[in-house]
């Protein structure tokens, strides 16, 4: 856990939010205790992303952000950053590559046709359909 990092952080909110944020932690007990748990529900959000929550913060929150608060902004700021990606619409082959991988299929069945032997005939197959049911 970076301590400057919540400690730089506290003394914005402070600065946006003045006696609704400083009046939370009156003592210095209080204060490092919420250093201890602002840094640790912190430490997976980079730099980036808390700014990015400190300004979503300020655009939401017209009193100072309680940890969770904050915490779902942070997520919030991470998953904008990893925006999942739009697929895409894939152009359609031209007809001369259509047809040259239609011919190296072709051409690799052709191959596995060669390499797979006929089923062995047995004297059954060869039985007229009456006589197989006569024997049955």
């Amino acid at each position: 856990m970076n301590k400057r990092r919540i400690h730089k952080l506290f003394a914005r909110l402070n600065a946006v939010y003045g006696g609704t944020w400083s009046g939370r932690y009156p003592t210095p007990k209080m204060f490092d205790l919420a250093v201890e748990e602002w840094g640790a529900d912190l430490t997976p959000y980079s730099d980036g992303e808390i700014e990015e929550a400190f300004k979503l913060c300020k655009q939401r929150y017209t009193t100072a952000p309680s940890l969770p608060q904050f915490v779902e902004l942070a997520k919030l700021a991470h998953l904008r950053k990893y925006k999942p990606v739009q697929p895409t619409q894939d152009e359609p082959a031209s007809p001369e590559v259509a047809q040259y991988w239609i011919a190296e299929i072709r051409a690799k069945l052709s191959e596995m046709e060669a390499h797979v032997s006929p089923p062995a005939s047995s004297p059954a197959a060869d039985e007229p359909e009456t006589a197989k049911r006569d024997r049955v």
